[in-house]
């Protein structure tokens, strides 16, 4: 399992809750705390409700909206890749993976 722990920064970093990936499936739970205190980082599709909220893939919308709209675009990915090539010759193939694979790090 992969898990990616986020934080709100305003005045001060707020933990918010845990995004993570499972066997291709990806799942959001609220930090208890943050859920109390009324606030959400997408009230509509993620409402700050207790326990563990799955997502359900789209085409196109591999995680929960408010997380995937801070994934690089076209262009970022494309700058990416230009990067991990400089560093590492496996990455010089196309991929539309933002991570390198296993492989090719070092």
């Amino acid at each position: 399992m992969r898990e990616l722990r986020v934080s709100l920064h305003l005045d001060e970093p707020v933990f918010v809750g845990i995004l993570a990936e499972r066997d291709g499936q990806v799942y959001w739970e609220y930090d208890a705390e943050f859920q109390r205190s009324g606030r959400s980082i997408s009230p509509y599709l993620l409402p700050p409700s207790a326990g563990l909220h799955r997502h359900v893939a789209k085409p196109g919308v591999p995680l929960p909206g408010v997380f995937s709209d801070s994934r690089p675009d076209g262009w970022g990915l494309k700058l990416l890749h230009r990067s991990f090539a400089a560093v590492s010759p496996c990455m010089r193939r196309r991929s539309t993976a933002v991570t390198p694979p296993r492989h090719c790090r070092s």
